[in-house]
């Protein structure tokens, strides 16, 4: 739940997307082995919470978006 709440505090700073890896430096939780647990990336982790956000693009271009939004 706090990683939920982080992100969405995050993506509201960034409504037109902000890049993985700037995502990742601006939320340590991200990068927890607690919450990696069970998932292979944080790419996977991202992708089972649909209802925060939604990912586009692939490695180092992946961005992510406020969950709903229409590209």
């Amino acid at each position: 739940m706090k990683l939920k709440k982080a992100l969405r505090d995050l993506l509201a700073q960034y409504p037109e997307g902000v890049i993985l890896s700037k995502a990742r430096r601006s939320c340590p939780l991200l990068l927890t082995s607690e919450v990696l647990d069970g998932y292979a990336s944080v790419r996977q982790l991202l992708e089972s919470m649909p209802d925060v956000v939604t990912l586009r693009g692939l490695g180092v271009q992946t961005f992510l978006f406020p969950a709903g939004t229409k590209l």
